[in-house]
C-alpha cells in the first residue's frame, strides 16, 4: 500500500518586485514519488537541487503550485483540522543539526516526551514509562534521562531525536541530511539502528541526501534530484559510476577511494 504519493509536484517562487520586474522561479518541476508502507525511498542531489524544498512540501509547511502530495490517499490541501492532527503525528522529521533541534534548557525526557504530550493518545502516566523505553530503544541508557543535551555526543543526541521521532509511534520519518554531519563510524552506527527499528515497527523512511554512500544498500529506490527535477530512479546504486545519468555518475565519483592510490 503506498503511504506518500507525490504526484507531478511543481513549486514556483518570485522574486523582485517594487523597483524591478517580478521574476518566477521554479524550484521544483513535475516531481513524481511514491513511498510505500514499510519502505525506504532515498533522495539525492547536489547542493540547491530542491531536495529541501520537496521536504517542506512533504511535511505540508508549504503547498505545490500544480500537481499533488498525497497522504494515505489524501490531498493534504484537502486535510481537515482532524486530519491534520493525526498526520503530525504519523509524520515525524529528523534534521541534520541534532544540537539545534533541541531545547538545550530541557532535560532528555522532556525533549523526547514533548510531541507525546502534545497527542491525546498517551496519558501522563504513560509518559515517562515510554521515554525510557524509547531511549532504551535507541540504545541509549535510561539512567540518563535527568541529563541536558551539552552532556552528548553528536551521535547520542541524534538518537534522541530519532526516540522522540518514534515517540508517537509514526507510519513516516523524513530523515533530512540526519547522518550527514556524523563521522562515518557514527553514521553506520545510527543506520543499524533505523534498519532495527524499521524491522521492528514497521515505520516508513524517506532519506534526504546528498551523500549518495548513505543512501547506497539502504533504501529501496533512490530519486536522483538535479535543478528541481528528478533525473532518474535507481534500485541499485552498485553500477552508478557507469550510469547514463551524468548527476548520478558525478555523485558516485566524488566519493573518495577506501585507500589512495599509488602514483605511477
Amino acid at each position: 500500500m503506498n503511504l506518500l504519493e507525490i504526484d507531478k509536484a511543481t513549486r514556483r517562487y518570485y522574486r523582485g518586485g517594487w523597483f524591478s520586474r517580478r521574476e518566477e522561479v521554479k524550484a521544483l518541476t513535475d516531481i513524481s514519488l511514491t513511498v510505500r508502507e514499510g519502505g525506504s525511498v532515498g533522495v539525492i542531489g547536489r547542493s540547491g537541487a530542491g531536495k529541501s524544498t520537496l521536504g517542506r512540501l512533504i511535511l505540508g509547511l508549504e503547498h505545490p503550485n500544480e500537481g499533488a502530495i498525497r497522504y494515505r490517499g489524501k490531498d493534504l490541501r484537502q486535510f481537515s483540522r482532524q486530519d491534520w492532527r493525526q498526520f503530525r503525528g504519523e509524520v515525524q522529521v529528523v534534521f541534520q543539526n541534532s544540537l539545534g533541534s533541541v531545547n538545550p534548557r530541557w532535560q532528555i525526557q522532556d525533549i523526547i516526551a514533548e510531541p507525546i504530550r502534545n497527542s491525546s493518545r498517551w496519558s501522563k502516566n504513560d509518559v515517562l514509562p515510554r521515554v525510557l523505553s524509547l531511549m532504551d530503544m535507541v540504545g541509549l541508557d535510561p539512567s540518563d534521562v535527568d541529563k541536558y543535551p551539552h552532556q552528548f555526543s553528536g551521535g547520542q543526541l541524534q538518537r534522541i531525536c530519532i526516540a522522540r521521532a518514534l515517540s508517537v509511534q509514526p507510519r513516516l520519518i523524513v530523515l533530512d541530511e540526519a547522518v550527514s554531519s556524523l563521522d562515518m563510524l557514527i553514521q553506520a552506527q545510527i543506520l543499524k539502528l533505523l534498519r532495527d527499528l524499521q524491522q521492528e515497527t514497521g515505520v516508513s523512511y524517506l532519506f534526504i541526501s546528498h551523500d549518495i554512500r548513505i543512501v547506497a544498500g539502504f533504501c529501496d529506490e533512490v530519486a536522483i534530484m538535479d535543478r528541481g527535477r528528478i533525473s532518474s530512479k535507481v534500485k541499485d546504486l552498485s553500477l552508478a559510476k557507469k550510469s547514463n545519468d551524468p548527476v548520478l555518475r558525478q555523485l558516485a565519483n566524488s566519493i573518495l577511494p577506501a585507500w589512495p592510490r599509488l602514483a605511477n
